[in-house]
Order: C-alpha cells, then sequence, then structure tokens
C-alpha cells in the first residue's frame, strides 16, 4: 500500500525531538459569519453605483434644461425684436397711439416664450434673462415714442397753424361784418386766427428745436404770412374786388410781413387779372349796351346817360365807341376781344342758317314733299339768295318730271292743251323747244320710242331704275331722262340717214347698243357699271372703261379726239362703243 512521501507530508514530531509526544488535537476557532459584511459592502457598491448614475442624470438634465432655455431665449428676443422693429416704423400719432399694444406685444412675445419651458428649473433660468432683454427693447421703445410725439406735436401744430390761416383767410372776405354793438366782428376774427396761426407755427419751430429768433423760425412764420396773403388776395380777385386787393398789398403791416418776392407776385397778378376783367367787361358793355361801364374799374369806367342807349349794331360802330378809352393797350385789347365776340355770334348764326338748311333740304327729300308743303316760317327765314335757289330747284325738278314724261311719250307735245297747263312747271327756253317740236309732228312721231320696249330692254339688263325710277329719286329720274333722250337722238339721226323711219327692229338694235355701252363710275365703296348714255354731265369726270387691265378714265380723252375716234370707226364699220373709242385712243399713244 502506497504512502505520502514524507518530503510531501511534513512530519508532526518536532525538530530535533525524540519521540513524538502527546499526540492531542489542537484548539480550533469557530468558523466566522462573512454574509452581513459582504451584504453591506454590496450595498455601499450600490450606493456609489447610484450616485454615480444619479450624478451623470443630473448632468444631462442640467444640459436639457440649459438647451430649452436657449431656444426660449432665442424665440423670446426674435418676437420681442419683431415688435420693435413693427414699433420703430410708427411715426408720429401712429406711435403714439400703438404704444400700449405695442408693448402688451412685447409682454406676449416674453410669455409666449416661457410658455415653451417643461420645468420651473427653465423658468428660473429665463426669467431673469427675459427681464434684463425685455428692459432693452422696452426702452428703445420707449425713446422712439418720445421722438415721435415730438414729431407728432410738430405735425399737429403745423396742422392747426395751416388751418387757423384758413380761418383768417375766411374771416377776412367778411370783415364789414358787424355785431349788434357796432364791433367790427369779421376783423376781430381775422386778427384772433391770425395771431393763432403765428403762434401755432412758433410752438411747432421749438419742437423741432429752432430757437425763437433763427432763421428758420422766422422762415416758417414766413410761410404762415404768405398763406393768408395769398388766400385773401386770390379771395378778392374772385370777387373782382382789384382795388381792395391792391389796398390789402399796400397795408404797412402787409408789407412788414409779407416776403418781397410773393407780395410782388401778388401785386403783378392783381394787375393782370383787374386788366382781363376790364377788358371783358369794356367789351361786353360797349356791345351791349354802347357804354363803357366795368365793375372791375368803376372809378375809370362807369360812364352812364340819360334817354335810351343804342348798342351798336355792327363791329365798325363798336370799335369807333373804343376810341373813348384813354389807355391804349386796354384799348387794343377791347378792340381784339370784341371782334372775337362778334365773330363767334356770326359764327352762331351760320351755324343756326346751316341747320335751317339742313332741314329744308330733309324736307325736300322726302317723296312727295315740295317747297308748297314747307312752314311759312322756315321758309321765311331763308336768305333771299337760298329762296330763289330753292324754288328755281324746284322748277328744275318738276321740269325733269315733265321732261321724262315727253322722254317715254313725244306725242303728249302735240295732245291738247298739255303743254300749257305744265308751263310752270318749265324754264322759258324748255318751252320754246317743246312748242317748236309741236309744231313738227312729224318728227314727233319719228322720235317715238317703243316705251315697253325700253322698259323690257332696261329691265332685262339689271337696269330697273332707269325703266322705271322710283318717286323722289332725283338721280335715277336725271339719268332715265339722259337715257331716252339719247336714244331718241340715236334713232333721228338713223332715221335722217337712211331716210326713212326705222323698224322696231332696228329701233332694238339701237336700244340694245345704248344700254350695253357701259362705263364704271368711281363711287365710294364700289364702283357701279352704268351705261354711258344715262350718265350726268357731271359724273363724266369719274367715268372709266378698262382696257387691257388699264382703267382709261374719259375725263383724261380730249372732246375733239373721242369725236374724231367716233368719226373714223363709223367710217370703217365698227362699234363706236365708249370702250371701243378708249382701246383706239390708248393704241394711238393717248393723243391729245
Amino acid at each position: 500500500m502506497p504512502t505520502v512521501p514524507t518530503s510531501f507530508i511534513p512530519q508532526v514530531a518536532p525538530q530535533g525531538a525524540g519521540d513524538i509526544g502527546d499526540f492531542a488535537a489542537p484548539g480550533i476557532a469557530p468558523a466566522e459569519n462573512l454574509a452581513a459584511p459582504q451584504v453591506a459592502r454590496f450595498g455601499q457598491q450600490l450606493t456609489q453605483t447610484g450616485m454615480a448614475a444619479f450624478r451623470l442624470g443630473s448632468a444631462i438634465q442640467d444640459g436639457i434644461d440649459e438647451a430649452k432655455t436657449k431656444e426660449a431665449d432665442v424665440a423670446a428676443g426674435r418676437g420681442m425684436q419683431a415688435v420693435a422693429d413693427k414699433y420703430s416704423s410708427m411715426i408720429g400719432k401712429d406711435a403714439e397711439v400703438n404704444y400700449d399694444a405695442m408693448q402688451a406685444e412685447l409682454s406676449q412675445a416674453g410669455q409666449s416664450a416661457m410658455g415653451m419651458l417643461d420645468n420651473d428649473v427653465q423658468r428660473r433660468m429665463l426669467s431673469p434673462i427675459l427681464a434684463r432683454n425685455m428692459g432693452i427693447f422696452q426702452s428703445r421703445m420707449g425713446q422712439h415714442r418720445v421722438q415721435q410725439l415730438r414729431v407728432y406735436q410738430t405735425n399737429e401744430a403745423t396742422a392747426r397753424a395751416e388751418l387757423s390761416a384758413d380761418y383768417a383767410i375766411q374771416a377776412y372776405s367778411q370783415r364789414g361784418l358787424k355785431d349788434a354793438e357796432g364791433r367790427p366782428v369779421g376783423l376781430i376774427q381775422y386778427a384772433a386766427n391770425a395771431d393763432t396761426a403765428v403762434d401755432e407755427i412758433r410752438k411747432a419751430g421749438q419742437l423741432m428745436g429752432y430757437a425763437p429768433d433763427s432763421a428758420q423760425m422766422k422762415q416758417l412764420e414766413q410761410k404762415v404770412y404768405d398763406r393768408m396773403a395769398v388766400g385773401i388776395v386770390n379771395g378778392l380777385m374772385a370777387e373782382k374786388n382789384y382795388a381792395g386787393a391792391s389796398e390789402f398789398l399796400s397795408d404797412s403791416a402787409t408789407v412788414e410781413s409779407l416776403d418781397g418776392k410773393t407780395r410782388q407776385a401778388l401785386a403783378d397778378s392783381v394787375d393782370a387779372n383787374r386788366q382781363r376783367s376790364v377788358v371783358g367787361e369794356l367789351a361786353a358793355s360797349i356791345k351791349d349796351t354802347g357804354l363803357l361801364m366795368s365793375k372791375s374799374d368803376p372809378d375809370t369806367y362807369w360812364q352812364q346817360k340819360d334817354g335810351p342807349v343804342e348798342p351798336p349794331t355792327t363791329l365798325r360802330e363798336a370799335l369807333v365807341l373804343t376810341d373813348q378809352i384813354a389807355d391804349d393797350q386796354t384799348r387794343k385789347f377791347v378792340q381784339a376781344e370784341l371782334r372775337t365776340q362778334f365773330a363767334q355770334d356770326d359764327a352762331l348764326i351760320e351755324q343756326e342758317y346751316r341747320t335751317l338748311i339742313d332741314n329744308t333740304e330733309q324736307f325736300l327729300a322726302v317723296p312727295g314733299n315740295s317747297l308748297a308743303d314747307m312752314p311759312a316760317d322756315q321758309f321765311g327765314r331763308l336768305r333771299p339768295v337760298d329762296r330763289a335757289k330753292y324754288m328755281a330747284g324746284q322748277r328744275q325738278q318738276d321740269e325733269m318730271t315733265v321732261m321724262e314724261q315727253v322722254a317715254r311719250n313725244p306725242a303728249l307735245v302735240a295732245e291738247g292743251d298739255w303743254l300749257e297747263r305744265n308751263r310752270n312747271k318749265m324754264t322759258h327756253a324748255t318751252f320754246v323747244k317743246l312748242m317748236s317740236e309741236r309744231n313738227k309732228p312729224d318728227r314727233i312721231v319719228a322720235a317715238t320710242i317703243d316705251e315697253d320696249q325700253l322698259k323690257a330692254t332696261l329691265t332685262r339688263n339689271g337696269f330697273t331704275k332707269l325703266a322705271d325710277p322710283p318717286r323722289g329719286d332725283k338721280e335715277a329720274a336725271a339719268q332715265s331722262l339722259y337715257m331716252r333722250d339719247n336714244i331718241k337722238t340715236l334713232i333721228n339721226v338713223e332715221q335722217e340717214r337712211v331716210g326713212r323711219q326705222l323698224s322696231r327692229d332696228e329701233k332694238q338694235r339701237i336700244i340694245d347698243r345704248t344700254v350695253l355701252d357701259k362705263v364704271f363710275v368711281s363711287r365710294w365703296g364700289s364702283d357701279p357699271e352704268i351705261p354711258f348714255a344715262s350718265m350726268a354731265p357731271g359724273e363724266l369726270a369719274q367715268a372709266y372703261v378698262t382696257v387691257d387691265k388699264q382703267d382709261i378714265m374719259l375725263r383724261d380723252i380730249p372732246p375733239a379726239r373721242m369725236t374724231q375716234i367716233r368719226t373714223a370707226l363709223e367710217r370703217s364699220g365698227l362699234p363706236t362703243d365708249i370702250r371701243n373709242i378708249a382701246e383706239a385712243w390708248l393704241r394711238a399713244g393717248k393723243p391729245q
């Protein structure tokens, strides 16, 4: 059985002794209980850990409180800055009126920032900062209020000075007004308001920092004096009291208080307006009464006579009366004004007469109306030359009607007393001509045109107005007459050439040729095409034909050349219509 070496297990015999002594067990101490100390030490460790955690949490909370407080401080600063800037933009009365409201907005900005905080620590941190900053803004706003209060007071003092000056101007216009005791209340009110105006403008100057006797203060006072003087003088001139205006400007008090340039300008204005008013009043007085009277200068011009006064009836008579005006310049101005007034009267009379002429023309333009139907007063107001013209025009219209009837039926000339019954509807020359034709019955028969034949041809070619002119259409009636007269002449010429009366077919060829010989007439809006034979002499200047896309005005072709070309075309057996004549003239190089 193995044994433990003595070298590993110490021997129990004492060192250097013999045998082992008494082999009894040594005394043993009781075991120590370590649980309580361990709990205590654990508790201490927990306490130390808790304190460390507390210190860490406290540091974090301090940071949060500081950041939150700074955020609220910035918000409060921005809000109060906005309020202060808004108030700083207000001037004068606005700054004073809105001061309390702006202070409330400033406090509200601070309260809004305080409401952003989470705890009392943050509020205690912000309060002193907020109070300090708010005091800065309140001080700034207070300074602005003081400055603008001065501006407010200055503006109000200036406004009252101007208003008092206006009151003084109005009171001066009533300077002759007296109370029951005979005191001149108008002048008293004028003086009181003038003094108030000067006192108020001085207050305004003091508020602006001007010394009582400084140049700036005197300039302010001068503006008030000038304002009152200008208003008073203009009021007197409006009343045409130029003498009163001159007297006011000459008063010693006015001369002393008024600026020299302003006084001279007002004096020049009084003189100029006095002359203008005098000129107009003298011209009107001369024209209406024949006397020289002017309310603006009664001392010089207030002419009166006993008995009836005859005003001038002509410009020459009025100009003769101006010789009594001594002042050369005034006399020239009055003469020029009289010429203007008489010219205006003449223009008005002429305008009224043109209206009468227009009304007469419109009355006669109504179909069926004649001079016999015109109201007597309207016809009586016409000038003799116009009455003669309308009488001649009526006869011309009646004559055209008669000649149209003859053109339609030449046999009327030889019928009974037809010619005598229409004697007053034609000129003497026309009456003699028809009397001569009545003595040649053969020619009347030869010249007769089949009315139905002509009407049918005109209608077929689109000339219904020429075929049967509407009543009252003078232009259509004249064209119809010219057309029939030209066709009758062509028939006569052809019958004389052949030595016999033409047949219906031969007359139809002449009618067709005449109706189809058309030209254009230049008119506003459009250029109608009408038969050349129906044109009145005055329309030839606007007539033209188109040849090879070129417009040839008939007025450009000399009458002699037109006759020459027509004769040459007849000899050659070619058509002699106006277009062929114009074409031949163009081909010949437009000879003159």
